[in-house]
């Protein structure tokens, strides 16, 4: 087992359980007005990314290139820079090699998600809790994902 699916499977469960308690505690913004922008969250399978590029280009159309974001494990970086679609600048990454370095780049994502302040955000993992929770921290009013 490796930290990270240590901390999702122990530590996930209980910070699922005070976002979803949080949420549940604000207001709900309605809005029929298309994003402005998006934030796209897929950590790991670089395969899964590649098959989720027909979305991220329509992302492109509706709302531009500049305002199309997406976080990945600092290791699957390499496929969205091959694919070109966001600006290498729109890839947000996260550091997995260690505890420590991953804590020091959530913390550097945090700060992302307040400076971008996201208005839809796109969880593209397939039932982890912690790509749900960064959906959640990211602040946008809309959140879809497989969570």
């Amino acid at each position: 087992m490796t930290h990270l699916q240590f901390i999702d499977g122990c530590v996930g469960p209980i910070l699922c359980f005070f976002a979803t308690c949080l949420n549940r505690l604000s207001a709900h913004r309605s809005t029929v007005q298309p994003p402005r922008s998006l934030i796209f969250i897929k950590l790991s399978e670089q395969g899964a990314t590649v098959l989720a590029a027909p979305a991220l280009r329509e992302a492109v159309r509706r709302v531009g290139r500049d305002r199309v974001f997406f976080v990945a494990f600092s290791g699957n970086r390499e496929i969205l820079d091959l694919m070109d679609i966001l600006p290498a600048e729109n890839v947000l990454e996260l550091e997995n090699r260690s505890v420590w370095s991953f804590l020091r780049s959530l913390l550097r994502l945090f700060g992302d998600f307040r400076r971008l302040r996201p208005e839809a955000a796109i969880d593209l993992d397939f039932f982890t809790r912690a790509s749900a929770l960064l959906t959640w921290a990211s602040g946008a009013s809309r959140r879809v994902g497989l969570h």
